[in-house]
């Protein structure tokens, strides 16, 4: 475990969860939020009651994946702490040091799948970039991703390489409608700071 300094040194990954036993322990708002996150993933889902590692260590032991949420700073690093000694990765709620994995916020837009993180200094920073962005990519873009991808799947079926798609132009739909919605944010923006100046020192 290191502290937030180091944090930048973490791994960004995406874990394939289909078929694996993922633990969520807790019934509070976090607990609902990881499970929402989970609804989508394919994972053998299991929701544990907010109880000390020993007692639901037959439901711990079998995951591949935790999420400790049940409330209780205290409880929730105790099954950390059970579940890191036994190889099993980890997430508890707002303990970056007792987690072996951190959760970042997430947008999912189709296929395209886009997430931040702060190594647990800054969440909210992160919050706020992901809702950013999420209005820069709407949803109307996930067909223009789709057809890109299934471009891309009939080259390869055809044994031609993916690289030799000419991907400007594919991919132009995509990358112009999100330049243009990036203008009209910073244009919104500058108007708000002309009407509304920050007070003066």
């Amino acid at each position: 475990m290191t502290d937030g300094t180091d944090r930048a040194r973490t791994l960004p990954v995406m874990l394939e969860l289909g078929g694996r036993r993922v633990v969520v322990v807790g019934d509070g708002d976090v607990a609902r939020q990881r499970l929402a996150l989970l609804a989508i993933t394919g994972a053998e889902v299991v929701v544990a009651p907010p109880a000390p590692p020993e007692d639901i260590a037959e439901q711990l032991g079998e995951a591949w994946l935790v999420f400790a949420a049940t409330g209780s700073e205290a409880l929730d690093a105790s099954i950390a702490a059970w579940a890191t000694a036994r190889g099993i990765w980890v997430n508890a709620h707002d303990q970056t040091r007792a987690c072996t994995f951190q959760m970042p916020a997430q947008l999912h837009r189709g296929p395209l799948t886009a997430a931040f993180g702060t190594g647990g200094t800054v969440p909210s920073l992160a919050v706020a970039l992901r809702d950013l962005l999420a209005e820069l990519i709407p949803d109307d873009v996930v067909p223009l991703i789709e057809d890109a991808a299934a471009q891309r799947r009939a080259a390869k079926a055809a044994g031609q390489p993916a690289f030799s798609l000419p991907w400007s132009e594919i991919l132009a739909p995509i990358l112009d409608g999100i330049e243009a919605r990036i203008a009209d944010h910073a244009a919104d923006r500058a108007a708000t700071r002309t009407t509304h100046p920050p007070p003066t020192p």
